[in-house]
């Protein structure tokens, strides 16, 4: 009978185990990064657009890294 009631306490901790597993993680900001900034390549680098107001403005960061982001000309590299 010692058996299986060391089996049943074994279960009941693998429960209460479960509950206190770590979650996902959900938010994910460095996936969202390399999806919006992307790497200049004549200027080196790293720019995007303002996602919270409409009219466009551009943010440059000159100390980023550029690993996995899309290699792309920045507007004002463009407009030179």
């Amino acid at each position: 009978m010692s058996i299986m009631h060391d089996l049943l306490r074994s279960k009941r901790k693998d429960k209460r185990k479960d509950k206190f597993k770590k979650q996902p993680y959900k938010d994910k900001d460095s996936v969202r990064a390399d999806e919006f900034i992307k790497h200049c390549t004549s200027c080196k680098r790293c720019w995007e657009y303002d996602r919270r107001n409409k009219q466009g403005s551009l943010h440059l960061y000159d100390n980023f890294p550029t690993y996995g982001k899309q290699k792309e000309t920045c507007p004002i590299c463009l407009s030179k």
